[in-house]
């Protein structure tokens, strides 16, 4: 009994100090292991929590991008028709133009060859109807006007 108490006491004195310390030591090893955990376990629920708002907000933001492409393309068709049709509107009054300008020449052509046609007609029929009698008067018609 004297040897269980002395060992009693040897483990008491010199072994339990060291076992205290471990048992604390690990003791506060497995709270900040699990303060840790807790924080991770926090950090990871908020990371959740952002990332299933981030995908309740993702039709909503695709809806978002479609409906600013659709307007973007719509303001795009308007320019590229407003464009086509101040373009149109540039070939139609050139061509108006360029018809008007072959209208007229071909009219001046047409009065040009009009014009020779009939002085070669009126002087075909001149010449067929004129007499030398015609010609005398008609020279002296010349000088009476030539000379004072």
């Amino acid at each position: 009994m004297v040897n269980l108490l002395i060992f009693l006491w040897v483990l008491g004195r010199y072994v339990m100090p060291a076992v205290r310390t471990w048992v604390r030591e690990r003791r506060a090893r497995v709270i900040g292991d699990l303060e840790a955990a807790a924080t991770a376990k926090t950090e990871a629920a908020q990371l959740k929590a952002e990332w299933e708002a981030r995908l309740a907000r993702l039709d909503q933001t695709i809806e978002e991008m479609r409906a600013q492409a659709r307007h973007d393309a719509e303001r795009e068709r308007e320019r590229i028709v407003a464009a086509a049709t101040q373009t149109a509107e540039t070939i139609r009054r050139d061509a108006e133009r360029a018809a008007a300008y072959e209208v007229r020449r071909t009219q001046e052509q047409l009065r040009a060859e009009l014009v020779r046609q009939a002085l070669r007609t009126a002087e075909g029929q001149a010449r067929s109807r004129w007499t030398p009698t015609d010609q005398e008067r008609c020279i002296a018609d010349f000088l009476k006007q030539v000379r004072p």
